[in-house]
């Protein structure tokens, strides 16, 4: 039986989202490219915060603000750029001796996370990292699209993606690392739920639910 230990990533393997500061990265501190970036966020913000949008459509607005149209070759340079400064400063500093745990015993490590592969690809390549579930890019001759290849991996879609790979396996969830109450589903299944410097509705459930946590900053 394969046991798996499922780790989050954004605030958990992450000190902070991603997915904004690769944005404000590939704003390339332009005035009028951030302030397209502000104007998408916050018309689809509203949006959802009302119920006439999803978070999906959130994420999209943002991409077609600043990243749609640009070639692959440039945005995968990008990347590299932004997970090195990652790699450098932006890691939770337990996080990579946790995985590297997991690895020791002969489990097989996976991260579940609403990321985009754009960035998960480096990150977990240098992290040693082979299984991979996230939030795929559209690309078409080489540039990118102005939507996603596939479903924002959040919340229910997250935790459907993870079982499957545990039914795939026929295998075991040994441990499952998240900081935030959208994984609460996956925490209570795992054999071992920790939450990692979680947010205030997460750290509320955790000892109703059986849910260790930890902080990973000391």
């Amino acid at each position: 039986m394969t046991k798996l230990a499922v780790f989050d990533v954004d605030k958990t393997i992450t000190l902070f989202p991603t997915w904004r500061q690769f944005l404000l990265l590939a704003t390339d501190e332009r005035r009028h490219r951030r302030m397209r970036l502000a104007g998408a966020m916050g018309l689809a913000g509203i949006a959802y915060a009302t119920g006439r949008g999803t978070r999906t459509g959130v994420k999209e607005a943002a991409l077609r603000s600043v990243l749609a149209g640009r070639t692959r070759e440039d945005l995968e340079a990008l990347a590299e750029r932004f997970v090195n400064d990652l790699l450098e400063s932006g890691l939770r500093p337990n996080a990579r001796r946790v995985i590297e745990q997991h690895k020791a015993a002969g489990e097989e490590v996976v991260v579940a996370t609403a990321a985009v592969d754009l960035i998960i690809d480096p990150l977990c390549e240098a992290l040693g990292i082979e299984t991979k579930l996230c939030t795929p890019m559209a690309w078409e001759d080489g540039v990118l699209q102005d939507r996603f290849a596939g479903p924002n991996c959040y919340a229910e879609e997250k935790e459907r993606q993870v079982r499957k790979l545990v039914e795939e396996r026929d295998g075991e969830l040994v441990a499952f690392y998240s900081d935030h109450i959208s994984d609460l589903g996956l925490l209570k299944l795992a054999r071992r739920g920790v939450a990692v410097n979680p947010s205030p509705a997460l750290l509320a459930a955790a000892e109703a639910n059986g849910v260790d946590v930890e902080d990973w900053n000391q």
